[in-house]
């Protein structure tokens, strides 16, 4: 792995990171997005930016994410095979190596919500994507490759095939959609050591669930499956918003103790600032208090 960012060279080094979202805003206002990238980097040592998040028009998360270098702040690019051709794919990577851009996560994007005007483009699909990126970063741009993963709709031994194809098409880094149970990121990983071609590191998605609306919505929106102990021990507490931080946190423990496991991403889009702020310092504590297992 080279270290081509300060994530790669964490990640290289065996460092257990934390990184986090923010979604670009919708006009060429910044102040708000700069406030809360500046806010999520004081615990993130990288920030992926979204990209048309939700199927609305928003800055784009290059230019963004540019911008975002310019301040100091490290940026995960995400490259989308859903709004542009290849030719159009292909510039951006230029223009990514031009603006210094060094992180890129290679995705599908969602499917537009119902009502959206645009249509899909898909010129190329995700493995092309992925092997367009690596093709650019072996001929020598300075790029860090990523690519998603769920570990929740399908089982271990289907996430390590799909994992293996990633990191064949040139990843070097994948980030999950968010897990609610650390037994299955242990259950995946027992699998990919002998399925993938090569070591890649693996940063664990995670987004608290701190109520009972959010225990009914987030599984449909992200496509994601939750136990249901887990959605009932939340939806059934008399605070759900404190049974909430205790299950993320629980999670968060148990995460650090499974080697193999190099970071997390908090999802914490769309949170009250004092909410986020206080999973941040629930993050910081339990870093503090708990050995990673290590990353190999």
């Amino acid at each position: 792995m080279r270290a081509v960012s300060r994530l790669a060279a964490d990640l290289a080094a065996g460092r257990f990171v934390v990184t986090g979202e923010v979604i670009p805003p919708a006009s060429a206002r910044l102040g708000a997005f700069f406030r809360r990238a500046e806010a999520v980097s004081r615990f993130a040592r990288a920030i992926t930016v979204t990209n048309n998040h939700g199927g609305s028009a928003q800055l784009g998360s290059l230019t963004a994410s540019a911008l975002l270098v310019r301040r100091g702040i490290e940026p995960i690019w995400v490259c989308l095979t859903r709004d542009q051709n290849r030719l159009a794919i292909e510039s951006d990577f230029i223009a990514a190596e031009v603006l210094d851009v060094r992180n890129v996560l290679c995705l599908r994007g969602d499917r537009f919500p119902e009502g959206v005007q645009a249509k899909a483009v898909h010129d190329l699909g995700t493995f092309d994507l992925i092997r367009l990126a690596a093709a650019r970063r072996d001929a020598g741009a300075p790029f860090f490759v990523g690519a998603a993963l769920d570990l929740t709709s399908v089982p271990p031994d289907r996430a390590a095939e799909q994992a293996a194809r990633r990191v064949e098409a040139g990843a070097e880094f994948l980030i999950t959609q968010p897990v609610y149970e650390a037994e299955r990121v242990a259950a995946f990983l027992d699998c990919a050591r002998t399925a993938l071609p090569r070591p890649v590191a693996l940063i664990v998605g995670m987004m608290p669930l701190l109520s009972r609306e959010a225990v009914a919505r987030v599984p449909g929106r992200l496509r994601i499956v939750i136990a249901e102990q887990v959605t009932r021990r939340i939806a059934e507490a008399e605070d759900p918003h404190r049974e909430g931080l205790a299950v993320f946190a629980e999670t968060l423990r148990d995460l650090r103790a499974i080697r193999g496991v190099s970071g997390v991403n908090l999802m914490l889009f769309g949170f009250k600032p004092e909410t986020a702020e206080a999973v941040h310092q629930l993050i910081s504590r339990i870093l503090q208090e708990t050995p990673a297992a290590g990353a190999r």
